[in-house]
């Protein structure tokens, strides 16, 4: 009940900080998690393949630039983690990394579901927060100015 208190005095003392802190620590712990673990992502690889034709008299003839296509599947390392959580969190979802193992698919839907509540649960909180602040001080200043 203590901890309900202070966290409800955080809320509404520092509505906006608070939740930024948590959504913060939400993206960067789910980045630390997915860079340590040995879930597994597809990710677009830049691999190009360059084809060159010379003659005799060492002339490029013709020259091929082509994009290798390739399924490669490896483990994120933090900055894409990070990328990637963000990106999920904030219900973007470009679709460039993709889980593709079950426990990768579990953890992007555990993500997904905390970013829902983050935005249908918190932010009516945060918002009904500042709106009162805003009311106390408008209160204050009249009965300031009244007096």
């Amino acid at each position: 009940m203590k901890a309900y208190r202070r966290l409800s005095n955080t809320l509404e003392h520092h509505p906006i900080l608070t939740i930024l802190t948590l959504l913060l620590l939400l993206v960067i712990s789910s980045a630390i998690y997915l860079s340590i673990t040995d879930i597994r992502f597809k990710i677009p690889d830049e691999t190009v393949q360059i084809s060159m034709t010379f003659n005799d008299n060492q002339e490029l003839i013709e020259s091929k630039i082509t994009p290798e296509e390739t399924d490669k599947t490896r483990t994120l390392t933090f900055p894409e983690a990070f990328y990637f959580c963000l990106v999920t969190f904030s219900s973007v979802g470009y679709g460039d990394i993709v889980p593709v193992d079950e426990k990768g698919r579990t953890f992007c839907s555990w993500l997904i579901l905390m970013s829902q509540f983050f935005i249908y649960a918190l932010l009516p909180i945060v918002t009904a927060s500042i709106i009162d602040l805003n009311r106390e001080k408008r209160r204050h200043m009249m009965d300031s100015s009244a007096s």
